[in-house]
C-alpha cells in the first residue's frame, strides 16, 4: 500500500498534466477578431494593438 502523502502527490500530478495541455491548446487556437475601430467608432492606431495584424493587412 502507498502512504497518504504519495497518494496525494499522484493526484496532484494527474490533475496538473491535463490542465497544462489545455492551456497549450487554447493558446494555439487563439483567434484575434478584426475590429478596426474602438468602442467609440474611431479607427484604431495599429501600433501596440492586437488588431494591428488585421488593420495593416
Amino acid at each position: 500500500m502507498s502512504t497518504p502523502a504519495r497518494e496525494h502527490l499522484s493526484r496532484v500530478v494527474h490533475i496538473a498534466i491535463p490542465y497544462a495541455s489545455h492551456i497549450r491548446t487554447a493558446i494555439k487556437r487563439r483567434c484575434i477578431p478584426f475590429k478596426g475601430k474602438d468602442k467609440n467608432g474611431r479607427y484604431i492606431d495599429p501600433s501596440n494593438n492586437a488588431d494591428a495584424f488585421s488593420v495593416v493587412k
